[in-house]
């Protein structure tokens, strides 16, 4: 995806999708964005959504000793659900950022900290050949052309044991248990 596709006007036909391209563009540019506001529907599905730049408004400056990474930087997206074409669609766009944007920054951000389904299915692939989850760090650290996150890794490794341990009885789920302690 290049940083084209983020145009206003842009529609996509679920929320997910307009999250994904924004995300997308957002990497490639090396920006560093929040989900700062959004409004849902009474079905919970969401209705507006506006993505600014982590470094948007101003702390009001309280002593000449505070500082603040805060630069006012306008730099927003927006999109909002449209009932009769019932797509998302870009409606708010500014692209402009008021201070440098680098790749040391993005690096730590959430953003660019979601695994995708390669690495995903990589750890999976070596959970279920029963390597450690420090093993399992160094492995996917060592092939991934990305930084991976520690907490990432553990986190995903956790909810693979979980699912798992889901569906046994209470015998088996205590002997399982047991093993994953002992291994640990």
């Amino acid at each position: 995806m290049d940083a084209s596709t983020v145009k206003s006007g842009c529609d996509f036909t679920t929320f997910a999708k307009a999250c994904a391209t924004i995300e997308s563009y957002t990497m490639q540019t090396n920006s560093v964005i929040i989900l700062e506001k959004t409004t849902k529907n009474s079905d919970n599905s969401y209705r507006q959504a506006l993505f600014v730049c982590k470094k948007q408004g101003k702390y009001r400056e309280r002593n000449d000793e505070y500082t603040t990474k805060r630069t006012g930087c306008p730099f927003a997206i927006g999109i909002n659900y449209r009932k009769r074409a019932k797509k998302y669609v870009i409606t708010k766009l500014c692209l402009e950022h008021n201070h440098n944007v680098c790749l040391s920054a993005t690096k730590f951000s959430t953003v660019s900290r979601k695994l995708d389904n390669d690495d995903l299915g990589l750890i999976e692939k070596l959970y279920n050949n029963e390597l450690r989850t420090k093993d399992i760090f160094s492995v996917l650290n060592s092939v991934s052309s990305k930084y991976i996150h520690k907490p990432d890794v553990y986190n995903t490794v956790s909810h693979q044991r979980k699912q798992k341990l889901q569906g046994l009885n209470e015998i088996e789920l205590l002997l399982k248990t047991c093993v994953i302690m002992i291994v640990l």
